[in-house]
């Protein structure tokens, strides 16, 4: 078997991983041709804002993890340990809350009352969907640092948010392992209190 890497060299790794993917995503976002007329300084905001939105992001990502973390530590070591046995079929839960997610909100844009129902529907889905996304970072951390011995869960939660807000800001590719991450904590996260209602409803009979 092959060993994985201490976590101060992986925290190292880390480093030179964001280092190396930050430019790539920012050469990649300057090097898309612009449209004729358009300056070359859009070119540049075009370019910090790519990586003021991976900034802003993983400051999100930081906060609502740490907030996780400390809360709800068990919580989160039982979700992403889920994850990790269950990747496909918590990927495919996500995708498919998604494509859901999607299809009710056009059906109830169409009138007023179902506006007011979309607003608190997609404020919950948004909640649910970042939660996912850093307990899925948190799982990206974990698998990165453990050698022999469990990580702690706020220096996986670093190292993973860091790395996928470093690959999220690569055009195309960013977006489809955001999507992907995202999916499969969302749908760990909404399949496990499924579960467990279902459980509840079961005792109480």
């Amino acid at each position: 078997m092959t060993a994985r890497p201490s976590p101060r060299r992986a925290m190292l790794l880390t480093i030179a991983a964001t280092g190396a993917l930050t430019p790539l995503a920012s050469g990649t976002a300057a090097a898309q041709p612009l449209p004729p007329g358009i300056p070359p300084i859009d070119a540049a905001l075009a370019v910090y804002g790519t990586v003021l939105g991976m900034v802003v992001g993983l400051a999100v990502q930081l906060v609502v993890g740490g907030l996780l973390v400390s809360a709800a530590e068990r919580y989160t070591l039982a979700v992403t340990d889920e994850m990790r046995r269950e990747p496909v079929a918590g990927a495919l839960v996500g995708i498919a809350l998604f494509v859901g997610f999607v299809a009710v909100s056009v059906l109830l844009a169409v009138t007023v009352v179902g506006i007011v129902v979309l607003l608190p529907l997609a404020i919950a889905f948004a909640v649910v969907s970042l939660v996912g996304l850093v307990l899925a970072s948190v799982l990206v951390g974990r698998l990165l640092l453990e050698r022999g011995g469990e990580p702690r869960l706020m220096a996986s939660l670093v190292v993973g948010s860091v790395l996928v807000a470093a690959a999220g800001a690569i055009p195309v590719l960013g977006g489809a392992i955001d999507f992907l991450l995202g999916s499969l904590g969302t749908g760990t996260v909404v399949a496990r209190w499924w579960r467990r209602r279902g459980g509840r409803r079961r005792g109480r009979r």
